[in-house]
């Protein structure tokens, strides 16, 4: 019998479920104690299915990646687009991170994994680029509000804008990422939710910037 060709909508389900099975298995095994057989056998599929979709254990990977920091854009981009002085809008771009944080956990967390690949050299060039372009995004959206904030007087005069932009997003990411693979141990030394320390860190960081 000849094999039916999928439709759009069928490979995206399964590329999803594959996605998600892989998820599942990396947080459970670590990275790099997963195999492809490992994420097969999670997604109830075979080995050669998985293969028909993604090359290797890389390129699954990056496609996690490259879709939370898509989905973590559209989430920023949606909050900063109102007619709220700048303040206010970086105000809703930290509710947005936070709310993305807490309901796409897994991929953020795997997000580390892309960066120490980074570190390593171990990253096809092209995926670095695709992902610190999203990341330069996000980067700009907040360079952007920070400038409407000047401009309304919400936001205290900034000599380089960009540079502070650039600043306060890894701040708040390095931290974000810290908290979520370490959650249990710092909650346990300091006393304070995960959640607190996350939205003292947008805080500290936002508040900066006011007059």
């Amino acid at each position: 019998m000849a094999r039916t060709e999928q439709t759009p909508k069928e490979r995206e389900r399964k590329i999803d479920d594959i996605l998600t099975a892989a998820k599942r298995i990396f947080l459970k095994k670590g990275y790099f104690n997963t195999t492809m057989l490992d994420i097969a056998t999670e997604a109830e599929l075979s080995r050669r299915t998985v293969y028909l979709y993604f090359n290797n254990k890389d390129d699954l990977s990056y496609e996690i990646v490259h879709r939370a920091y898509s989905q973590l854009m559209k989430m920023l981009l949606l909050a900063s687009d109102s007619d709220k002085c700048g303040f206010e809008k970086l105000i809703d771009i930290k509710n947005n991170y936070i709310e993305y944080y807490k309901t796409n956990y897994e991929d953020f967390v795997f997000t580390l994994y892309f960066d120490f690949k980074i570190n390593t050299q171990i990253v096809d060039e092209k995926q670095i680029k695709e992902s610190f372009y999203l990341l330069q995004k996000m980067v700009t959206r907040v360079e952007e509000c920070m400038k409407e904030g000047i401009k309304d007087g919400s936001i205290r005069p900034i000599e380089d804008v960009r540079l502070s932009a650039i600043t306060a997003i890894n701040i708040i990411h390095a931290t974000m990422q810290k908290l979520a693979v370490r959650t249990d141990v710092i909650e346990v030394l300091t006393k304070i939710p995960e959640n607190l320390l996350i939205k003292e860190t947008f805080d500290i960081v936002f508040n900066s910037f006011k007059p």
